[in-house]
């Protein structure tokens, strides 16, 4: 079971549909979500148990979840839906740096497999992991090597960091401690698990390391640091065999990590969280509608395997509520209101997620950008303009 998605936000629900009760008494209020009208099915998330949270060293006031959870949460709306005949906007303002960033973890499959439901709308958060240093890509060929350096803080109890490789490169690790203490190169075997224990330093580090993994098919390697020092940690990265080709190292998430554990040379690239990442689904990044600028946090495309993430942009909230999350609530909302649409319109065709990608990418504004980009993927949604695009107007 893979640890899973961390939210920063807690006001989703009122952005994709929520109205503001002064509405009705006074007309010139706006309504506080993009389909005020909309009917809303909330499923409240448990924390992930105490062993999943130790393994992964969640800090204690992070919010964290299982993927599974989630999953349980989708079944139970999806029937709701079903009951009530209805349309679905399932809005996951969730996301984790676990994985390969392709889609592949079992969580983005079974999303890429419900929002091909014929009146189902998946939507998406892109993150907020721009300008973290909380990713590192690598290129090597065969038989070279390199250093990837990790800025420990003071006072971080443990965290985790994974290497994913793309088929069919094979590479392979040391790891040497700030005060120059090596944990030796390990071999590259089906499933290999050990924990090395630091005897000058303190604290221990737990390796697994899976030629291939069995959620998203290439090799991954996890590394679990816990009760080690501060410092500049150093992780050897060798590429093994007849083949030459990238790596790519994530730190987790920033709700938890401290922010003074990076990379020191990040790449800014291939941020993207799962499920964020899935195929299907319709990711949002966020942007400022008064400044007309990417949310600075906002993180960038596209995924590991070059596909074109985030989709597009949407509005975010203010202060507490900025974010890819809020963004990706007011997409949903967006949906909503295309649904609403397509009911009242007999002759317009049945939507499912893909339908409203399309049509919400041939609507958006591109304000002379060249699209797509890694920031703004097509452009700022626009449902006004999708509104006067569709057909039979």
């Amino acid at each position: 079971m893979r640890a899973a998605a961390g939210s920063e936000l807690r006001q989703d629900g009122r952005a994709a549909a929520g109205e503001n009760p002064e509405r009705r008494q006074n007309p010139g209020e706006e309504y506080g979500g993009a389909a005020p009208l909309a009917s809303i099915a909330v499923v409240k998330l448990k924390q992930a148990k105490p062993h999943l949270r130790n393994f992964y060293q969640i800090p204690e006031e992070a919010f964290c979840c299982a993927e599974e959870d989630i999953i349980y949460g989708a079944e139970w709306l999806l029937s709701v839906a079903e009951r009530e005949r209805l349309p679905l906007v399932l809005c996951i303002a969730l996301g984790s740096n676990q994985g390969n960033h392709t889609g592949r973890t079992v969580l983005s499959r079974y999303l890429d497999g419900i929002a091909q439901i014929p009146g189902v709308c998946v939507t998406t958060a892109a993150g907020n992991e721009g300008g973290r240093g909380h990713h590192f890509s690598g290129q090597l060929v065969s038989g070279s090597s390199e250093e990837v350096e990790i800025s420990v803080g003071e006072g971080v109890k443990g965290f985790t960091v994974e290497l994913w490789a793309a088929e069919p490169d094979l590479f392979t690790i040391e790891i040497v401690s700030p005060a120059g203490e090596l944990i030796p190169r390990i071999p590259g075997r089906l499933n290999y698990i050990r924990r090395y224990t630091l005897y000058f330093e303190g604290g221990t580090i737990d390796i697994q390391s899976n030629l291939y993994d069995q959620q998203v098919g290439t090799q991954g390697i996890l590394i679990r640091f816990a009760g080690t020092p501060a410092g500049i940690w150093r992780i050897r990265v060798y590429a093994e065999g007849e083949f030459s080709g990238a790596y790519n190292m994530w730190l987790p998430i920033t709700p938890f990590l401290s922010a003074e554990t990076v990379f020191l040379k990040p790449d800014p690239y291939v941020l993207v969280c799962d499920p964020g990442a899935a195929r299907e689904v319709l990711t949002f990044t966020a942007y400022d509608v008064i400044r007309g600028a990417l949310y600075p946090s906002a993180s960038y495309g596209y995924t590991a395997d070059d596909r074109i993430k985030p989709d597009l942009a949407a509005p975010q909230g203010e202060e507490l509520y900025a974010g890819t999350g809020m963004a990706a609530a007011f997409g949903a909302g967006s949906a909503a209101l295309l649904f609403e649409s397509a009911i009242k319109r007999a002759d317009f065709v049945i939507l499912d997620t893909s339908v409203i990608k399309r049509v919400f990418i041939a609507g958006a504004k591109r304000d002379g950008m060249e699209y797509p980009n890694r920031g703004w993927g097509y452009g700022k949604l626009d449902v006004y303009g999708v509104f006067i695009r569709m057909p039979g107007r």
